[in-house]
């Protein structure tokens, strides 16, 4: 049907889940290592890098978002002269069979162009949803990353004073 959204709303579905699976598997690993102070740094800088790479996928799907608009805003206007166009061949169709012919062409010209401007809408409704996804996700991933560093703190702190009643 409408081609154009479809293949954008592949694209923003397909980068925006692998990103949740990698930020996920990462903040996984990294609470894992923290919470058992085995962390080097390294697990947090990956969580971090990959929170970045999230936030660029934020701003290209809002970059995307907003070609969208300028996309539905030029096919409404070329739903505009389809519709002129069949105005005036409605006129012609009068006085001349081909004029009735671009007339019934016509439609199916206009019928393609409402069924394109409301793909484009809704495509541009759920990207909203996806980026308000993708950044509950990463504010998830955050507070889990300060959550597992307290904890390996409190449990670090509860391993030295253990040894220090040993001694």
């Amino acid at each position: 049907m409408a081609t154009a959204a479809d293949k954008l709303r592949n694209l923003i579905r397909g980068r925006s889940s692998r990103e949740i699976k990698k930020i996920n598997e990462a903040v996984d690993t990294a609470v894992v290592s923290l919470r058992l102070n085995q962390s080097t740094g390294e697990d947090v800088k990956k969580v971090i890098q990959i929170i970045d790479d999230v936030n660029n996928t934020i701003k290209t799907i809002k970059d995307a978002v907003e070609t969208i608009k300028f996309v539905k805003e030029s096919l409404e206007a070329g739903k505009i002269a389809a519709q002129t166009t069949e105005k005036a061949a409605t006129i012609g169709a009068a006085l001349n069979p081909a004029a009735a012919a671009i007339q019934y062409a016509q439609r199916f010209v206009i019928e393609r162009f409402n069924k394109e401007v409301e793909a484009i809408e809704e495509v541009s409704s759920e990207a909203e949803g996806i980026v308000e996804g993708l950044q509950n996700v990463t504010k998830e991933a955050d507070e889990k990353i300060k959550e597992a560093r307290k904890q390996g703190e409190k449990s670090k702190n509860a391993e030295n004073d253990l040894k220090n009643e040993i001694n």
